[in-house]
């Protein structure tokens, strides 16, 4: 049995605080600080009981496991973990302030029965839904949204809003506690003529295809330069990727998706973070990379393939695991695209059946995937439809349903 794991606010907040006293000094650590807790926080989906008994408490339902010189305490249920407390190992956890821990331990437990594992957006609201549960909670989203993107810490949502008949527009956070909703762009910073002085520019800089790193501190997206057709030709009109720090708000262009080959820009969207936040999968017209995050490189998702698989459209689609990438081949390009598996380090491609034992046609005509470690969410053309990772079909949604997991 896999337990459901869960941060309270105060322990989120305790590892965050954390990762910004160390990034004063350096970015990568505090990066990896964050990757390590939520690694070590995984790690209890499967052994709860791994972790010491607390020392100061002596109850046997409350343990700890240490992160580096932090200590990650967390109670176990029946049948899920909730962590409430991050800090430095040196720090003995006082009777008293266990005491107190405890009882809002015992709060947040009550509040987060139903954690939410999806959010969907039915064109007026987001729905925030526990899987297990089916309980859902509303929010309000005045903005009409093209793409969207959770927060893996829970805490927000980042959208693209849908100006027109297209799926881009400018991009806002959605604070999920809240509802309060602050938008992110404004100017643009791409197409500028400090960027090409000779150039004619579009009429709008618009964005979509927003992606939360899993430590929740950026946000990857596909630039788009759009004329005054107002075209909806999200992959036509796409530029390069950028990732916008959150703390401050800067913008870095990915250079490897600036100018591929020498010919110009990627076209790129559908970015996709490994596990670690250190890599960006994306998707281009007719194939797809993987980049650092650093942008300097571009590793072809098709290179590796069977020749018989390159000959029609590849279209990376997200991480199965951290050396595996689920994509679609359409080798007709007709629009038809059947689901497979592609091992990064062996380059074996695998299909749908060999990973995911579900019917033939669930695997056929697929427009997008979505993964996190119970569930993986299929969308084709007319309908979204959730599964586990053991095969088994869990919800089917109509087509005009927009879906994402929390982690």
């Amino acid at each position: 049995m896999a337990y459901r794991v869960g941060w309270t606010e105060s322990a989120w907040q305790e590892l965050e605080a954390a990762a910004q006293y160390i990034a004063q000094d350096s970015s990568y650590f505090a990066s990896a600080l964050i990757y390590e807790a939520r690694i070590a926080a995984q790690s209890l989906r499967k052994s709860p009981k791994r972790g010491r008994v607390v020392p100061e408490l002596r109850d046997t339902s409350v343990r700890e496991i240490f992160v580096k010189q932090y200590r990650l305490i967390y109670e176990v249920g029946s049948d899920r973990v909730i962590i409430f407390v991050f800090s430095s190992r040196r720090a003995a956890v006082s009777g008293d302030d266990m005491k107190g821990l405890a009882l809002l331990l015992l709060a947040s437990c009550g509040r987060r029965e139903a954690i939410p594992d999806l959010a969907v957006y039915t064109g007026q609201d987001f729905q925030l839904v526990n899987i297990e549960s089916k309980s859902t909670r509303s929010i309000r989203c005045s903005i009409p949204v093209g793409s969207f993107s959770i927060a893996p810490n829970g805490k927000f949502l980042v959208l693209a809003s849908k100006e027109g008949g297209s799926g881009m527009g400018q991009f806002y956070r959605l604070d999920i506690e809240t509802s309060e909703i602050r938008k992110l762009t404004s100017a643009a910073f791409y197409y500028t003529s400090k960027r090409f002085p000779q150039s004619e520019f579009p009429e709008r800089e618009l964005y979509s295809d927003a992606e939360v790193s899993p430590d929740s501190r950026f946000v990857a997206f596909a630039v788009h330069s759009v004329a005054d057709n107002d075209s909806d030709d999200l992959v036509g009109l796409s530029g390069p990727l950028a990732v916008m720090d959150f703390s401050s708000g800067k913008v870095r262009i990915l250079s490897s998706t600036e100018k591929v080959n020498g010919e110009g820009p990627a076209f790129a969207n559908r970015p996709r973070w490994s596990n670690d936040g250190q890599k960006l999968l994306m998707a281009f017209e007719v194939s797809g990379a993987i980049t650092s995050l650093s942008g300097d490189a571009l590793q072809w998702v098709d290179r590796p393939m069977p020749k018989k698989l390159t000959e029609g459209i590849v279209s990376p689609k997200g991480w199965w695991s951290s050396k595996e990438i689920l994509f679609v081949w359409d080798p007709e390009q007709s629009g038809i695209s059947k689901l497979f598996r592609l091992d990064l380090t062996t380059g074996q491609v695998s299909n749908a059946a060999s990973f995911l034992p579900i019917a033939e046609k669930q695997s056929n005509d697929v427009v997008g995937v979505d993964v996190n470690s119970r569930y993986v969410l299929i969308e084709h053309q007319d309908r979204s439809e959730l599964f586990k990772r053991s095969g088994e079909l869990l919800q089917t949604w109509d087509a005009g349903a927009r879906l994402r997991f929390f982690n």
